[in-house]
């Protein structure tokens, strides 16, 4: 029952963040900003309209902590981060039953998987492996 309610506590915070510019991205913060995907392995990503249905990550100052979501499931993980070095470890992710057609979250999640390294360029985020870019992110607000 704790593992229930700890989880419908999580998916209700990250279900309250909105999607809306944010100024502070400017300042290259890598952490306690909410990016959105935007291309996965060279690709634009589509979305959706609604910022319940966007996909996201958020790196933690508090335990090194990542968590986001993927187009259909919540995710969580821990993250090691030195100059512009970044890797992502003990990753959970939600079950729900996607649509065949989720591809892009697999693909997501196996980029993160592989990043070792990261770039900030004004509002935008690049994960990488090695120089090869992974997946980009834009930055739409802080997190509190």
């Amino acid at each position: 029952m704790k593992n229930v309610l700890l989880t419908v506590s999580f998916l209700g915070l990250l279900l309250g963040c909105q999607s809306t510019p944010y100024s502070g991205a400017a300042n290259n913060q890598l952490l306690e900003t909410r990016w959105q995907l935007f291309k996965l392995n060279n690709k634009r990503v589509d979305n959706g309209k609604h910022p319940s249905q966007q996909a996201h990550i958020i790196l933690h100052k508090k335990d090194s902590r990542v968590s986001g979501f993927g187009g259909c499931n919540y995710f969580f993980a821990t993250y090691q981060s030195t100059q512009h070095r970044l890797n992502f470890s003990k990753m959970g992710v939600t079950m729900m039953a996607c649509p065949e057609k989720n591809n892009n979250e697999r693909d997501f999640l196996q980029a993160l998987e592989k990043t070792n390294a990261y770039q900030i360029s004004g509002k935008q985020l690049i994960l990488k492996n090695d120089s090869t870019s992974l997946a980009v992110f834009t930055a739409t607000q802080a997190t509190k």
